[in-house]
């Protein structure tokens, strides 16, 4: 029942397929264990973990919340905080509240459990990979791509000296270690660390289907980088028909990939297939994390970015300004998530003319913290020549020269496409033409 039946349950594993009926036999099996095992906690415990496993695994957080923690208070009466056993549940109920958006509960959990945990840390062992594995995910999901680094690289040594077979844990570690290298503008790295993972030889089954198209949406993210689009969008449709295939259409993680093509398609300025797959991206998020949670937010602001460059100024300010203030009271104003609504929605504010909000905006802003939200080395220029235009917008001609000339040349010698350089070109032209005037 543990594992065969249950575990049969969770489509993000390997071998798992998405099997709606599923859900009934999780509905039966949790509805029956509550009168059963009263002399063997653990064995309940064992169970209650398994169906959290699942119903995580179908992207039902509340339910994977709620069997995680019935799981806990049984280890730790049985077997005590400490135990390895409870560590570990308590490291898989902080993934759940992650993918709730929950940091203020999941944040002191993870530091409780590494307390308990100690020296335990630094031993090659499940726990410690776990440990390592659960610290990185909270890193990457507050965009902190240095810090997750470090932790995915632990784990991964730890995954090489314990279980260098699995290929889920593989596929885990070196996917988590791309993202942080795409970030860090590291592309070639985040190619090549999953070069090999893009091999026949690991399939859906053997890599489990979810592990195996993210490391396909963050290869892609990495050839973006590198420049090679098609190949990019390639990769991306894949995994995204991939996701859809195995773990129906309205898994969270479909959401994500959804999102995901949404974006190279803005980089490409296909914008009507990017609001879709956006639009996509945001009804699967909402159903499956909530209004607030951080998936949805992330699709509805690119969704308002979709509409800022197409010139639909006041949906755009509304959902952009939304969405930021959600971000930074979330994540703080100096996030990476909260400073990409932030440069976007500046860029709206001085399209309308309201120069005030916009500068009050372009002040705040970090080529770094950009860089972690949407990776591209160029945000130090793309930064200047907005003060430059929001300087224009205020009649500094001079001031504004000064700053938009070199950053426009910067970026035509950078290739970059008209959309995302011509306003700034005309803020120029407009300066030079009050100046000589």
């Amino acid at each position: 029942m543990n594992d065969d039946l249950l575990g049969a349950a969770d489509p993000s594993g390997a071998g798992g397929n998405h099997n709606p009926p599923i859900l009934d036999v999780l509905e039966r099996a949790s509805t029956r264990l509550d009168n059963r095992f009263q002399n063997d906690p653990q064995t309940k415990a064992s169970i209650q973990l398994s169906l959290s496993n699942a119903y995580f695994g179908l992207s039902d957080y509340a339910k994977a919340e709620l069997y995680r923690r019935k799981a806990i208070e049984l280890l730790t009466a049985t077997l005590g905080a400490g135990d390895t056993t409870t560590l570990a549940a308590d490291y898989q109920l902080a993934a759940v509240l992650m993918a709730q958006s929950k940091f203020d509960a999941a944040t002191p959990l993870l530091d409780k459990a590494d307390h308990l945990v100690g020296q335990r840390l630094n031993e090659t062992s499940p726990l410690a990979f776990q440990a390592h594995w659960a610290r990185a995910s909270f890193y990457k999901l507050k965009n902190d791509a240095g810090r997750a680094l470090i932790e995915y690289e632990a784990a991964d040594k730890i995954r090489q000296a314990i279980d260098s077979g699995n290929a889920v844990s593989l596929f885990k570690t070196r996917d988590g270690m791309s993202w942080c290298y795409t970030r860090l503008e590291r592309s070639a790295d985040a190619e090549r660390v999953l070069r090999d993972l893009m091999s026949p030889e690991y399939t859906p089954e053997r890599a489990g289907p979810l592990f195996w198209a993210q490391a396909r949406l963050d290869y892609a993210a990495s050839l973006m980088s590198l420049g090679r689009v098609d190949d990019a969008e390639r990769i991306e449709v894949v995994a995204l028909t991939e996701m859809r295939r195995s773990l129906g259409n309205d898994h969270i993680w479909v959401g994500v990939a959804a999102n995901e093509l949404g974006e190279l398609y803005s980089r490409q300025a296909r914008w009507n297939l990017a609001a879709d797959r956006y639009r996509e991206a945001y009804e699967v998020l909402r159903k499956r994390t909530g209004d607030n949670g951080q998936g949805t937010m992330i699709a509805a602001g690119n969704l308002g970015i979709v509409e800022y460059r197409t010139h639909q100024l006041l949906e755009a300010a509304r959902v952009l300004t939304q969405v930021h203030d959600s971000f930074a009271k979330l994540f703080g104003a100096t996030s990476p998530q909260a400073q990409s609504m932030a440069f976007y929605l500046a860029e709206v504010f001085t399209q309308q003319g309201d120069v005030n909000k916009a500068s009050q905006l372009a002040m705040t802003l970090d080529a770094v913290s950009l860089a972690a939200a949407e990776p591209r080395n160029d945000w130090a220029w793309r930064i200047q020549a907005l003060k430059g235009e929001i300087l224009t917008g205020e009649r500094r001609f001079t001031e504004a020269v000064n700053l938009l000339e070199p950053a426009v040349d910067a970026m035509e010698k950078e290739n970059l496409p008209s959309w995302d350089i011509e306003s700034y070109k005309q803020a120029l032209q407009h300066a030079q033409t009050k100046i000589t005037d």
